[in-house]
């Protein structure tokens, strides 16, 4: 009986340490995205070194949030909200020259029960 008690114990700590090791990844990917689109706002604004607008930052962006365990839908939603009809084109090349698929591929590929239709609204699809 011990042993049942302890291997539950074993396979309780690796789940949780599993789910923690999600977590840490998540809130990672989260600070990249976050550091990628505010590089890219202030290079927009005409801070920092570059200016203008950097499509292929964006694509790399969206391509973080729908990468690994689950999808980070509020950046996405972010994203496209925020993007004029010119730099949604523009990011719709970025990606499919960054990654080899369309970005309407995988964006329909990550969202599901009927958020794909809104969300391909959004990108212009």
């Amino acid at each position: 009986m011990k042993e049942l008690l302890n291997d539950k114990k074993i396979m309780l700590f690796v789940i949780l340490g599993g789910l923690g090791i999600v977590a840490i990844g998540s809130l990672m990917r989260k600070r990249k995205i976050n550091k990628i689109l505010q590089d890219n706002l202030n290079s927009a604004m005409g801070e920092g070194n570059q200016v203008g607008f950097d499509a292929k930052k964006v694509a790399e962006a969206l391509h973080l949030a729908m990468s690994g365990f689950g999808t980070d839908e509020d950046t996405i939603y972010q994203i496209g909200q925020n993007l004029t009809d010119g730099q949604r084109s523009k990011v719709k090349v970025a990606y499919q020259e960054a990654y080899g698929e369309s970005l309407q591929d995988a964006l329909e590929g990550d969202f599901s029960f009927g958020k794909e239709d809104e969300v391909l609204q959004l990108f212009g699809y």
